[in-house]
């Protein structure tokens, strides 16, 4: 006990876990060079680090003991991309944790970490994670699936987990683009009916994102006014067009003045359906998503993060 009767991090040999659990082929699969980094200095902070390897689907394993005995942790942290962080999200929200999150972006894109500001720079990014900061963040929900940054169906939906690891890990996120430009000739309508608080909207579509923040793919102008922890999502959907209308469209996008294009739907809700003809890929955060149609609703301060 301290002082004031409360137990500090650290007292004789007791020590707070922090449970690291990280993708260790993510990226250009540095992250397995920095773990000594990472412990030593949550060591230096009184803090022992509980490494979990990703391994496949699955990080029950690494919750196993935090869902047991959170008492015992001062947080979690995720190193990897949103796909590592999306499971240890879905893990999270599962099983009730409520343990402060810290992620390391170790990933090839990093959409989520890029939104909340949080640093590539390993030494850097400690410093944040060790820092006193923290924010109460959004989730969304898909029937019992989470998602932390982004849902979407449609055309390139499927381009983040078709794309072989081998190509990500040398070409970072050159290889989604490489992929996407690949399909462009598979090019074709799909009829989607979105409803939402403020209407219906019945078209044809190429692609739709719900965004809870403001990047996505890499492009963190994709939904200029997105805020992760306002209670709503910002909606994008692209209308089925020519590729002459596509480029220059891609072009606004890449600047952040797309919302206004003539093939563009946006609007902010809390809650929306997807259905589609067709139309069987979904994504959440960069992993396969279940069936459409979709029921998404966000679930507001849903999860504390370090940042």
């Amino acid at each position: 006990m301290n002082k004031a009767g409360k137990r500090s991090d650290c007292i004789g040999t007791y020590r707070k876990k922090v449970g690291l659990i990280y993708n260790p082929v993510a990226g250009d699969r540095g992250i397995r060079n920095k773990i000594d980094y990472i412990i030593e200095r949550y060591q230096k902070k009184g803090l022992q680090i509980v490494p979990y390897r990703m391994s496949g689907e699955a990080v029950d394993d690494a919750f196993r003991d935090i869902t047991d005995n959170p008492g015992d942790y001062h947080s979690i942290i995720a190193a990897g991309g949103d796909g590592t962080v999306h499971r240890v999200v879905q893990c999270m929200m599962d099983r009730k944790v409520k343990l402060p999150l810290g992620i390391i972006p170790a990933g090839t894109v990093n959409d989520f970490a890029q939104a909340l500001g949080i640093p590539a720079d390993i030494e850097q990014c400690c410093d944040l994670l060790l820092g006193k900061i923290r924010s109460m963040v959004d989730v969304g929900r898909v029937g019992d699936r989470y998602f932390i940054n982004t849902a979407s169906l449609g055309f390139f939906t499927d381009v983040p987990y078709k794309t072989k690891i081998n190509y990500k890990n040398v070409l970072g996120r050159a290889a989604y683009y490489l992929k996407g430009i690949e399909e462009l000739p598979h090019f074709r309508p799909i009829k989607m009916d979105i409803a939402y608080k403020g209407g219906v909207i019945s078209d044809q579509m190429l692609f739709v994102a719900v965004l809870n923040s403001n990047s996505v793919g890499g492009f963190n102008r994709a939904a200029p006014g997105a805020i992760v922890n306002d209670g709503k999502f910002d909606v994008i959907a692209l209308k089925f067009c020519n590729l002459a209308e596509l480029l220059p469209m891609l072009i606004k996008f890449l600047m952040g003045v797309h919302i206004s294009d003539p093939n563009i739907y946006y609007f902010q809700t809390e809650k929306l359906t997807i259905g589609c003809e067709g139309c069987s890929a979904t994504d959440l955060d960069g992993e396969a998503g279940p069936k459409p149609p979709l029921d998404i609703e966000v679930v507001p301060h849903a999860l504390e993060v370090i940042a």
